[in-house]
């Protein structure tokens, strides 16, 4: 059986650095920080990524993220990949797929694809989810 879980996200940090720049090329950047997630999923994540900034000022970036809280009723840990993007006003949408057996706890055999929107005015994610 799928169930949805949907909610919002809020950043708790952010810490970014430029580890590779040429003048006219796009820049390259490491990524880490905390999430809060609220709704059907509730916990705390850590995640770090990289991200390649495009001269116009978009961008895509790859992470994973541990996410420590409940799905539901269940408690435990699981970790997603991320593969997003950053429009020119830095706000971001992105897509990701729980890695296969990564569920601890009661979240063991976790699997799922969503995805988030986070932006001024919106900051929601769904997950799309089963156990195996």
């Amino acid at each position: 059986m799928t169930h949805r879980a949907t909610g919002t996200v809020e950043a708790k940090t952010f810490n970014e650095e430029v580890y590779s720049e040429v003048e006219g090329g796009p820049k390259l950047t490491r990524a880490a920080g905390v999430d809060q997630y609220h709704g059907d999923i509730e916990g705390e994540a850590t995640y770090a990524g990289i991200t390649v900034y495009d001269p116009s000022g978009s961008a895509t970036f790859l992470s994973v993220q541990r996410i420590v809280g409940r799905v539901g009723e269940r408690k435990g840990s699981f970790v997603v990949n991320i593969e997003g993007t950053v429009d020119e006003s830095g706000g971001s949408a992105a897509t990701w797929t729980v890695r296969k057996g990564s569920g601890t706890e009661e979240l063991v055999g976790l699997v799922g694809k969503g995805g988030f929107v986070y932006s001024e005015n919106q900051n929601e994610f769904t997950l799309n989810y089963s156990f195996e």
